[in-house]
C-alpha cells in the first residue's frame, strides 16, 4: 500500500491501481482457481506454478489452512495413521494398478515383437528406483529396465514379482496404522463420558468444507502421469513434498524442505510472507517504483 501511495500522486489512479492488485490476489491463491486446472503455460501437475508463489495470499491461505487441519485438536491425534493409511492406500490401490497396466502394454508388445517403448521403461525405471531408495531391503531389476534391448519377458516376470512385494508391504503399512488407530480411537472411547467427550471434540473441530480443500476429495484425478513420473493428486495434505525446495513443494503440503530441512508448512510460509515484507521495505526505502514511474514517464515523452 505504501508503495502505491508513493508511486502515484493521484488518489483516483490509487483507487484504481489497488483493485487491479488485489484482484489476482484473489484469484491465484489456490482456493478460488486451482493452480493445476490454469492455462497449460501457467499450470503444474507437480508443484505451485510460479503465478501462485508470487502471490502473497497464497502463502497466507496455504499456511492457514494446512495448519488448522493438521493441528486442531482433533485431526492431530490421528494425522501420523491418516498419513500412513491414505499413502498406502494410493499406492497399492492406484500407483501399483498404473504399473501393472504400463507392464502389461511392454508384455503385449514383445509377445507382437514390437520394441518396448523407450517412455514407458523409462517411467518404470524411475519409479522403482524411487522405491528402492525408499524400501530397505528392495531390490527390483531396474538396471535390467535402462536399455530396451536388454528387455525380454523374463525381466518383465522379475518386474511383476517385484510389484508383487509392494502390493505385501503397502497392505502390511496399512493394516498396521489401521490397528493403531482404532486402538487409540477405542482408549478414547473407553467409557460413555469418553465417547461423549470425543465426538464432542469431532463435533467442534473437524472441518468437513476444508478437509475437501486439503484431500481433493471432489477431484476424480487421483493419479497423472508427467514424463517418468506417476503424480499423487489425491490427498495433498497427507502427502510428502516429492521436490526438497521451498518454492517445488505441492500445494498443502504438511511441510516444506528449506536447506535440506523439514519445516511446517506455517512456518516456512511466515519466513515468505516476511520476506515479500523485508523486500517491499527496501524498495520503499529506495524509492524505486516512483523512480520506474518517472523513467518511464520520460521515456515516452522522449519519443513522442
Amino acid at each position: 500500500g505504501l508503495n502505491v501511495s508513493a508511486s502515484f500522486n493521484s488518489a483516483k489512479v490509487i483507487y484504481i491501481v489497488i483493485p487491479v492488485l488485489i484482484i489476482p490476489q484473489l484469484l491465484f491463491s489456490g482456493i478460488i482457481v486451482r493452480f493445476d486446472k490454469l492455462h497449460p503455460w501457467f499450470a503444474s501437475e507437480r508443484s505451485v506454478p510460479w503465478i501462485g508463489n508470487i502471490m502473497a495470499s497464497r502463502w497466507a491461505y496455504e499456511g492457514l489452512a494446512v495448519t488448522q487441519f493438521m493441528e486442531n485438536a482433533y485431526e492431530r491425534q490421528f494425522y501420523e495413521e491418516d498419513q500412513r493409511m491414505r499413502t498406502a492406500n494410493w499406492r497399492k490401490d492406484l500407483w501399483l494398478r498404473e504399473l501393472r497396466n504400463v507392464v502389461s502394454g511392454i508384455r503385449q508388445g514383445l509377445e507382437s515383437g514390437a520394441s518396448p517403448p523407450a517412455a514407458d521403461l523409462a517411467l518404470l525405471h524411475a519409479e522403482l528406483e524411487r522405491e528402492a531408495e525408499r524400501i530397505e531391503g528392495f531390490d527390483p531389476p531396474i538396471s535390467s529396465l535402462k536399455d530396451p534391448g536388454s528387455v525380454d519377458l523374463e525381466v518383465l516376470r522379475e518386474v511383476d514379482a517385484s510389484l508383487d512385494l509392494l502390493v505385501q508391504h503397502y497392505r502390511s503399512i496399512y493394516r498396521s496404522a489401521e490397528r493403531a488407530k482404532e486402538d487409540r480411537v477405542q482408549s478414547l472411547t473407553a467409557t460413555p463420558a469418553l465417547k461423549r467427550a470425543y465426538f464432542t471434540l469431532m463435533d467442534a473441530q473437524r472441518n468437513e468444507s476444508l478437509a475437501e480443500f486439503v484431500t481433493n476429495k471432489n477431484d476424480l484425478t487421483m493419479i497423472v502421469r508427467v514424463n517418468d513420473e506417476l503424480v499423487r493428486k489425491s490427498d495433498p495434505i497427507y502427502s510428502d513434498p516429492v521436490d526438497r525446495s521451498l518454492l517445488g513443494a505441492h500445494f498443502y503440503a504438511p511441510f516444506k524442505w528449506l536447506a535440506g530441512e523439514r519445516v511446517p508448512t506455517l512456518y516456512a510460509n511466515t519466513l515468505v510472507l516476511w520476506s515479500m515484507t523485508l523486500l517491499f521495505m527496501v524498495l520503499l526505502w529506495l524509492d524505486l517504483f516512483p523512480r520506474a514511474g518517472r523513467a518511464l514517464r520520460q521515456l515516452v515523452r522522449s519519443r513522442h
